[in-house]
């Protein structure tokens, strides 16, 4: 065993599923389906996979900090493409569902409701996140504004505007409590593509969407300096659950199970390890697309996408990813079990077992809190306002 070995990693996420799918321990975790003839379960339990490997990409990250005295990915192909990884494929799903969405709907899109019910979905756990953020940062500057008072609120604005802002500069040009909020940064591509919503609907109502995806893909391939780098590659990952969602309503006959088809996508993501440097590449982002074209088929990976604890792991999967970079500053941190960790492959996957454990703890707590509490308020803002309007009709 090392730091970089990976079967602790899948040790500790088997037995964290194995305990989720216990049947009335858990049931407070599960929410009632969409009633949707495209909705694909094997999509609630990857969300919980992909968080959970940003989760460790952290992980790793941290240890390394404390052996190399600097920030940066490990020296782990694996570990560094991790996280990457996981955001591509939540890009992914985004695509996949609201493409899909204005796909089904057509010009009967309720506008208002969308993005309210975006906006209580989102920013809640969000804003927790960020007053966390700024609560650490005022500590560590013993309550001391060093700079002007203008400057000081001005980069408050920015973390307080619902990730909507790009990248926002460190509060007080404190770095070391970053790591809490690090990993907000795909928000605001999250809503970039929901303000761009409007507009790709009218593509949507087309003849043939699928063909306007595939050309939107190709385009963006061959094109060099149609879109920025590394800006192009989200464009092409949310393209790729686009296509996805065009592709499975056009072929409703390429949704399935079975081996071979896990098979094939579990050979379709090790290439993108294996063969692409990085995650935002083109090289990945064709081979994840790929993997993800299978696993919003139906394709559960040999089942295991299909476990009830899987699912659950799925239903706080938003909570842990925003909420872990919160959970490993404090546990990772120098006088707490950094250097601990740091000292041994066994010690670290020992504090990294605790951290992840915290973590899910952590996530179960604000997905039945704060998120369910932010949907219900959300919807009940769009139940009024549906009221209204009836009484008025």
């Amino acid at each position: 065993m090392s730091f970089f070995s990976i079967w602790p990693m899948l040790a500790i996420v088997a037995a964290w599923i194995a305990l989720l799918c216990m049947p009335r321990a858990f049931q407070f975790l599960d929410e009632t389906p969409n009633v949707s003839a495209h909705r694909i379960e094997t999509l609630d339990g990857l969300r919980g996979i992909l968080a959970t490997a940003v989760v460790f990409h952290h992980l790793e990250i941290k240890r390394w900090t404390f052996e190399s005295g600097s920030w940066g990915l490990p020296p782990s192909h694996f570990y560094s493409i991790l996280g990457q990884a996981g955001v591509s494929v939540f890009f992914m799903i985004t695509g996949y569902l609201f493409w899909g969405r204005l796909v089904d709907r057509g010009s009967d899109i309720d506008w208002l409701k969308l993005y309210v019910n975006r906006f209580f979905r989102i920013v809640p756990l969000y804003l927790i996140v960020v007053f966390s953020y700024i609560a650490a940062v005022i500590y560590r500057a013993d309550f001391h504004v060093q700079i002007p008072w203008t400057e000081f609120a001005s980069q408050l604005i920015q973390w307080l505007a619902f990730g909507l802002v790009k990248q926002p500069p460190w509060l007080l040009g404190e770095t070391r409590s970053g790591s809490i909020v690090g990993q907000t940064w795909t928000l605001y591509y999250e809503w970039i593509f929901y303000l761009a919503l409007p507009l790709l609907a009218i593509f949507a109502r087309a003849r043939n969407p699928l063909a306007i995806c595939i050309a939107a893909l190709a385009l963006i391939f061959n094109v060099d300096g149609l879109v920025s780098e590394p800006y192009r590659y989200y464009v092409e990952q949310f393209l790729c659950g686009m296509i996805a969602a065009s592709l499975l309503r056009a072929y409703p006959d390429l949704k399935g199970d079975g081996p071979i088809r896990s098979l094939l996508a579990l050979a379709a993501a090790t290439c993108a390890f294996r063969f692409a440097d990085t995650a935002y590449s083109t090289l990945a982002v064709v081979f994840l697309g790929v993997f993800f074209a299978f696993i919003a088929s139906g394709t559960s990976l040999f089942g295991v996408l299909s476990l009830r604890g899987a699912k659950r792991l799925g239903h706080i999967s938003y909570s842990i990813y925003l909420l872990h970079g919160l959970v490993l500053t404090v546990i990772m941190a120098p006088s707490f079990f950094g250097l601990r960790a740091a000292s041994s492959p066994r010690s670290f996957w020992l504090v990294a077992s605790c951290a992840y454990a915290i973590v899910i703890a952590l996530s179960m707590t604000t997905f039945v809190i704060v998120e369910r509490g932010g949907i219900r308020i959300g919807e009940s803002i769009c139940e009024r306002r549906s009221q209204r309007g009836l009484r008025r009709a």
